[in-house]
């Protein structure tokens, strides 16, 4: 279960940066052709912020899925 869910959050997750990736430098492209001076692309920037967004897209799907596996599925029907 943890892994199927973390897989899709992923699949998700690298879907979402590639696009993004791809819109941020056609679009830096175009400010720089637009605007004279504008900085065209800054990797370091690009591979810093699309890993922060994995990480918390990550985390996003871990957490509450730690919680949801912890609890025992008899116990909250019971309940209910």
């Amino acid at each position: 279960m943890l892994r199927l869910t973390l897989g899709q959050a992923s699949r998700l997750a690298a879907l979402g940066i590639a696009a993004g990736l791809l819109l941020a430098f056609l679009l830096g492209r175009a400010m720089h052709v637009a605007f004279a001076g504008a900085v065209e692309s800054d990797g370091v920037s690009f591979v810093g912020f699309s890993a922060l967004l994995a990480t918390a897209a990550v985390l996003a799907a871990w957490l509450p899925l730690r919680h949801a596996l912890a609890a025992d599925p008899t116990r909250l029907l019971r309940a209910q």
